[in-house]
């Protein structure tokens, strides 16, 4: 049943921003299939499975030998390749980094038909669409560094030309990479944009544009993915793609782990405590003791199959609690700036009053001029009695005259 009109026209926005998102999170193979003599080999059927999930993509050769897969998850995969008159040629160990276009070439042998030719070593992977530079930081590394924190901003420091610097209320991308202002790089986790208004105080800030990523409470970028459900991210640094050009910074592409046809989960628990620091040096400089410096950084993620090669899940938590107390010297008044500082607030007062008195009479002369309030204790009350009427404002009415 086709679509009336009105709500074709309503889909379209969306089908667009579901294909931005695809050519941002996921990968793409490309690559040409050639015989013995280097000619081209069309209607050659190739097949990509993962060797995790056991998804499976199946496409053919062009006429000139070519071939192109898109929208295909990071992970690892094995490809391969029939074709009438040729043995099969298998592949195994394909790698696919998030947001990357690689290409993969395969050479037909002339052998026997009944035999099948598998490679077990992975290819090398060439990026020839693009001219884009950048790192790829991978879950080897994030399970075996030494990563100071648990945050992202430590293996962002590995990429070459990135620089860490102070977080302020004008710039606080916490970082800048060749030479960029540190506000102005572009973060997508799966896809989606995590990029917000949001400074390094935690006010939100209409005027970032969207141009900084969505930082915790304490500054770090743990709100956009705990390393343990990160399974890799890519960072390019200049030259980027089309697809990628909304800011011109840094473009971080994040890409969360999923869940396989195995169960495999962890937990860990990091710390800290005043005992094992050293004491503040202004504290001990003074004779103070340590303050409470108390970290707990605690966590986990669970992952596995609900219907092998059909459903999976991925579930993680991270909670991170914090208190920390500094020490720091600060200009006080002393006592005699205290004491002139009263003797000014009790004049004001009086200026006050007389501003006062003077707003409540307008514009009108006063008969006699007005004098300053007298407290209860400074009168005498021989000379001058108390009375109701000893603390209000006296004006005089001015006389009006009424026409002829």
């Amino acid at each position: 049943m086709p679509l009336p009109p009105l709500r074709a026209a309503a889909l379209l926005p969306l089908l667009a921003a579901a294909s931005l998102v695809q050519a941002q999170q996921y990968s793409r193979l490309t690559g040409i299939v050639t015989d013995p003599a280097g000619r081209a080999v069309p209607d050659a059927a190739i097949s990509i499975v993962s060797e995790e999930t056991g998804f499976r993509r199946t496409t053919t050769t062009f006429d000139n030998g070519s071939y192109s897969v898109a929208s295909l998850p990071p992970g690892l995969y094995k490809m391969m390749v029939r074709k009438p008159g040729f043995p099969t040629l298998l592949r195994l160990g394909v790698k696919l980094d998030v947001a990357q276009t690689a290409r993969v070439d395969f050479e037909l042998r002339l052998d026997s038909l009944h035999e099948t030719i598998t490679v077990e070593s992975s290819p090398v992977t060439i990026n020839t669409e693009d001219a884009s530079v950048g790192s790829v930081v991978r879950r080897e590394w994030i399970e075996k560094l030494p990563v100071n924190g648990r945050g992202l901003l430590t293996l962002l420091e590995m990429t070459p030309g990135s620089v860490v610097t102070p977080a302020t209320r004008g710039e606080a991308g916490q970082f800048t990479v060749n030479g960029q202002r540190p506000n102005t790089h572009y973060f997508s986790v799966d896809g989606v944009s995590v990029n917000s208004g949001m400074l390094g105080g935690g006010q939100p800030a209409l005027a970032g544009g969207g141009a900084l990523p969505a930082v915790n409470a304490f500054g770090g970028l743990h709100g956009l993915v705990s390393l343990e459900a990160l399974d890799e991210f890519r960072i390019q640094t200049s030259t980027t793609a089309a697809e990628f050009g909304r800011l011109p910074g840094a473009q971080v592409s994040l890409g969360s782990r999923a869940g396989s046809n195995q169960l495999h989960g962890a937990l860990y628990l990091f710390g800290r405590h005043e005992a094992a620091d050293a004491n503040d040096w202004f504290a001990n400089s003074y004779a103070l003791g340590r303050t409470p410096t108390r970290l707990r950084h605690l966590g986990g993620a669970l992952g596995g199959p609900v219907r092998r090669n059909r459903t999976f899940f991925f579930l993680a938590h991270e909670d991170l609690r914090l208190r920390q107390s500094a020490v720091w010297r600060t200009p006080v008044p002393d006592a005699e700036s205290r004491a002139r500082a009263g003797m000014g607030a009790a004049a004001a007062r009086s200026i006050s009053h007389r501003q006062r008195c003077a707003s409540q009479c307008g514009e009108r002369r006063v008969d006699r001029p007005l004098q300053p309030p007298v407290d209860d204790d400074q009168l005498e009350p021989p000379a001058r009695p108390r009375s109701f009427f000893a603390r209000q404002p006296i004006c005089a009415l001015q006389p009006v005259a009424v026409g002829e």
